[in-house]
């Protein structure tokens, strides 16, 4: 089942059709968003002032 959607799919996004474009970008979008994001985020988890892993190392350090 899962290789004839696959298939169908294929053959589908493959047609010369204005709208398929549109679907080509939403077919590939979930795939590009979480490295994207992760590039993103990972600057501010680690940043030098207020970012979680500085924040949670100084905090497990900190014996008050």
């Amino acid at each position: 089942m899962q290789y004839t959607v696959g298939l169908i799919t294929a053959l589908l996004l493959n047609q010369v059709v204005v709208s398929v474009r549109f679907a080509r970008s939403m077919y590939i979008l979930p795939w590009i968003v979480p490295g994207v994001v992760a590039a993103v985020v990972f600057p501010f988890m680690y940043n030098y002032d207020a970012g979680l892993v500085n924040l949670t190392c100084a905090s497990l350090a900190w014996t008050g």
